[in-house]
């Protein structure tokens, strides 16, 4: 019995296992997606006005209190 039941712990820990390596994989996944995302959307809006900012400047500054502001807000 004992046989059996180490077979089936060690069945279960590699289903286990699986499914977290899995999960870690979509999470990173979305998570590049989204910063990617915001990236794009910022040199577009860059472009568009043709006034390119640079980090650290009002305008990201502001869109950072934005973008915390509405994260509080939820």
């Amino acid at each position: 019995m004992l046989k059996k039941n180490n077979s089936m712990a060690l069945e279960i820990r590699v289903i286990v296992n699986e499914a977290k390596s899995n999960l870690a994989k979509e999470i990173n996944k979305s998570i590049t997606y989204v910063y990617w995302n915001i990236e794009r959307i910022i040199v577009k809006h860059e472009n568009k006005d043709n006034n390119r900012l640079e980090y650290g400047k009002e305008d990201i500054k502001e869109l950072q209190k934005m973008l915390t502001l509405n994260k509080n807000n939820q």
